[in-house]
């Protein structure tokens, strides 16, 4: 069974009139716009120290961008730009490969302003990418693969329940050599455990 979108989408004052998927008291998810891309993802996109931990091809010119927003359409993926309540545009996040016989799916997430690194948006993001999957979706299984090097990834997987299920061994190239990625994953029934 999938959700319609309109179901999920909130009215909520703090978000300046636009529509919003959820929120906490830090930041909202708002669908991802085209004017994104000059707002602030195409430079980060491009910026090798902003974009070292995202695996794979990915694309780096504004076209290719816009693909890939277009190829990330529900039912089966979905990308929110991750915004503050001064509507500040902060990244994406991302919830993919949506199966929903199975109730499975992947997530990633790209904080690409540089001023609120550090400050834990990261773990905001994901607890809210949990809470649309496991709550509002009704999903069984999350999973998400990050680079072993990846430390601020790792600690706010784990902050946020997320459990290490296993490492590829050498499994990714990147930046001239073989790295290790390690898989975390979450059940609803371990995430709404932890929330009593």
């Amino acid at each position: 069974m999938q959700i319609h979108l309109q179901h999920i989408l909130l009215k909520d004052p703090k978000s300046m009139g636009k529509p919003i998927f959820i929120r906490n008291d830090f930041i909202y998810f708002r669908p991802l716009e085209l004017s994104d891309i000059e707002n602030g993802w195409h430079t980060w996109i491009n910026h090798y120290e902003d974009s070292y931990f995202i695996s794979g091809f990915f694309p780096k010119n504004k076209n290719d961008l816009k693909l890939f927003l277009h190829s990330h359409a529900y039912p089966h993926s979905m990308i929110f730009a991750v915004c503050d309540f001064n509507d500040n545009y902060l990244g994406n996040a991302r919830i993919a490969n949506i199966d929903w016989i199975n109730r499975s799916c992947e997530f990633g997430r790209f904080i690409g302003s540089k001023k609120v690194r550090g400050q834990g948006i990261g773990t905001h993001v994901l607890d809210l990418i949990l809470e649309l999957v496991f709550v509002r979706f009704g999903l069984n299984r999350i999973q998400t693969k990050v680079f072993v090097d990846n430390e601020a990834s790792i600690r706010s997987n784990t902050k946020s329940g997320l459990e290490i299920e296993g490492t590829l061994k050498s499994a990714i190239f990147h930046d001239g050599i073989y790295k290790d990625v390690i898989i975390f994953g979450l059940t609803r029934e371990k995430y709404l455990s932890s929330k009593k």
